[in-house]
């Protein structure tokens, strides 16, 4: 049985140490920060993690109870520690590249100290399921040297890496088709974070999961690559979005729009349309008023109850907040360009050009209407969800992680998944890879979400505003 003390113990192999801080300075969220044990290999990343826990963890972390914690990315962890500074081996004969902060820490927050530490337990877990494992060996070569069936053979037309990838020499992992159950040789460095070769590939962790079984990580993975998915295009193209009240029903969603405007904020909820039935993909917008270090932040969270998936993307929308706060507290003053990294996305979105950027897009939504109060639903079940994103084109492949889980925390009941969706828009993390853009995909937005495009080419599109 998952315990969340036990997991979070030094002795378990996940957590080095972790921290707790209540709301505070207009964050009305919990905060949980947890800092990886380093893994063989790595350097010890330089950083406190007592300044981490007091800004919080932004991020699309959460499902509803301990049998499965979606992933996303910690903003706000690494905002805490934007000073340190972390090496990791880039592969044989290679260099050495920069450790993503998102690859040391995890965090949540929550609108309880229970819901906020369960919720970092489960990213801690699958964060360090994301860090290579001599338990869980790789193989090497090029792809027509291999004699297996490879991503570049099952799946040609993805936009996961660099055209280059596909003759380079590389390390490779086993993934099954989740369609027909056929395994499929995957890159390593589009499941390892961080990944050896970031010139070849747009690596990050989303699409991988904890949860309590096999089956509620898979699902909560595959909502991961949906929402991602969505969002990317729907920024992508300037969707035009519908929009979104509290009904009266939804008390808890009513209270956190009233916190938003006693705040002086304007707060946006709105629905992109995905081909799961029942499924809501609910994007909260918190707008400043316009003005010298006007913020807009972004959350988002799929679920088949509405208000609870708005409620949830609404405190993803706060955590991104509180971290773009704590970086300007650091003395932050923005950045433009390029990004490449997720510390320079954050940068870039303290500066009036995110700001107007999000603002004008919101500003061409629909008109909006009351959300609606559906029959209470069920939790999807990841069959459910693969058949509709295998109908949809996703490509669904699935890497098992739960092997490279420390032996006690794999025995109290954890799994880890990671889920590859070559027919989808992955996250794209470096805007200067311009080959990382799913363009038959953006292509067919309009007519797939029933949503009005405000820009044809992608590429013209400003940084999305996701950390």
């Amino acid at each position: 049985m998952i315990d969340i003390p036990t997991t979070l113990d030094p002795a378990s192999g996940i957590a080095l140490r972790y921290a707790v801080t209540p709301p505070h300075d207009g964050d009305p969220l919990w905060s949980s920060a947890v800092e990886l044990q380093p893994v063989d290999g790595f350097e010890a990343i330089v950083g406190s993690l007592a300044s981490a826990a007091s800004v919080g963890a932004a991020g699309s972390v959460g499902a509803g109870g301990a049998g499965g914690v979606r992933p996303g990315a910690t903003a706000a962890t690494r905002s805490a520690t934007a000073t340190a500074t972390a090496t990791a081996p880039a592969g044989p004969d290679a260099g050495v590249c920069d450790l993503p902060l998102s690859a040391r820490f995890a965090g949540a927050s929550g609108a309880s100290r229970v819901d906020a530490l369960l919720r970092g337990a489960g990213e801690a877990v699958e964060r360090r399921a994301l860090h290579p494992s001599a338990a869980h060996p790789a193989r090497f070569g090029n792809a027509a040297g291999l004699a297996a069936t490879t991503l570049y053979a099952h799946h040609p037309d993805h936009a996961l890496s660099h055209p280059d990838a596909e003759t380079a020499d590389l390390y490779w992992y086993e993934a099954r088709d989740l369609d027909t159950g056929a395994p499929v040789l995957v890159p390593a460095d589009l499941v390892d974070w961080p990944a050896r070769r970031a010139d070849l590939f747009d690596p990050s962790p989303s699409g991988a999961a904890a949860g309590a079984s096999h089956q509620t990580a898979l699902a909560a993975a595959m909502i991961e690559v949906t929402e991602r998915d969505a969002l990317t295009v729907a920024w992508g193209r300037r969707l035009r979005l519908p929009t979104y009240v509290p009904s009266p029903a939804d008390t808890g969603l009513s209270a956190m729009w009233r916190r938003a405007r006693e705040e002086g904020l304007t707060p946006v909820l709105a629905r992109i349309p995905t081909a799961v039935p029942g499924l809501w993909c609910m994007t909260g917008f918190l707008i400043d008023p316009e003005g010298p270090g006007a913020l807009a932040a972004v959350g988002m969270k799929a679920s088949t109850r509405p208000a609870e998936a708005a409620v949830k993307a609404f405190q993803e929308a706060w955590q991104v907040r509180a971290a773009l706060r704590a970086l300007r507290g650091q003395g932050e003053t923005g950045r433009l360009a390029p990004i490449v990294t997720e510390h320079d996305r954050l940068r870039h979105m303290l500066t009036g050009t995110a700001y107007e950027s999000v603002r004008d897009w919101v500003a061409g939504f629909r008109e909006p209407e009351p959300l609606p109060a559906p029959p209470p639903a069920r939790d999807l079940e990841a069959e459910d969800i693969r058949r509709a994103l295998t109908a949809d084109g996703a490509g669904l492949l699935a890497v098992d992680l739960t092997p490279r889980l420390p032996s006690a925390v794999a025995a109290m009941g954890w799994h880890v998944v990671k889920v590859l969706a070559p027919g989808y828009q992955g996250l794209r993390m470096d805007e200067t890879h311009l080959w990382s853009w799913h363009l038959p995909r953006l292509e067919s937005a309009p007519e797939r979400t029933g949503c009005a495009a405000g820009l044809d080419d992608p590429c013209e599109a400003a940084p999305h505003p996701l950390p």
